[in-house]
């Protein structure tokens, strides 16, 4: 994980790492020893990460010239990510005296995502720029110098853009790890795979055969 990241503005700054566990039986397969009732493996054969996100946030958001600069330096990368939605922010209604309309939506996109999709639709990798954030996730970890190495050059472009203008308040990483039960579904449970007594559980989830969350 990187220690450092060039460009940091004073002030508060929230910084984040968090990893969430997936627990899926939407495939079945019966094991080959018989006296064997089930077991869960990772979503990969060399790990369990379905996929890892990197977000910067800053405050205040970047006014329309400097998002176009930003969205500009972005279509550099179009070789690796070909696709591109433009995305609005919501609605905002004011209501008032009868008759007056309220302030009309601006029409600059909110935020412009640039992606890479597999045949199937399924989008691999994003880069999502939005006045407030820089996120990038992707589905293809390998290692943790490999993603680091993709995403720190999408950063280290757009960052000066952002804190030119605005003050970094956090940076987060966030991990999804995915089990798949292979096995009888009704074997199935937590315990044979989390530690009964963590204490970043709740002691309920244990208890449960079926859906359950922990956050």
């Amino acid at each position: 994980m990187p220690k450092r990241l060039d460009g940091l503005a004073g002030g508060k700054l929230r910084i984040g790492l968090e990893s969430s566990c997936r627990l899926s039986t939407m495939r079945v397969q019966m094991p080959n020893d018989p006296t064997q009732k089930g077991h869960f493996e990772p979503i990969h054969n060399a790990h369990a990460i379905e996929h890892v996100v990197f977000v910067l946030q800053v405050d205040p958001p970047l006014d329309d010239a400097r998002f176009v600069e930003a969205r500009k330096d972005a279509e550099q990368f179009r070789e690796d990510l070909p696709g591109r939605v433009d995305m609005q922010a919501l609605m905002r209604l004011a209501i008032g005296v009868p008759g007056v309309a309220g302030p009309a939506a601006s029409p600059s996109p909110f935020g412009t995502a640039f992606n890479r999709s597999r045949p199937d639709g399924t989008v691999e990798n994003e880069l999502r720029i939005d006045r407030n954030a820089i996120t990038f996730r992707t589905l293809l970890y390998t290692r943790w110098d490999a993603v680091w190495q993709q995403a720190r050059r999408y950063f280290e472009v757009l960052v000066p853009k952002y804190v030119s203008q605005s003050r970094i308040t956090g940076i987060s990483l966030n991990y999804v790890d995915k089990f798949i039960w292979i096995g009888d579904p009704s074997e199935c449970k937590p315990t044979q795979l989390l530690r009964t007594g963590s204490k970043y559980l709740s002691p309920h989830v244990f208890e449960l055969g079926d859906f359950w969350h922990s956050h």
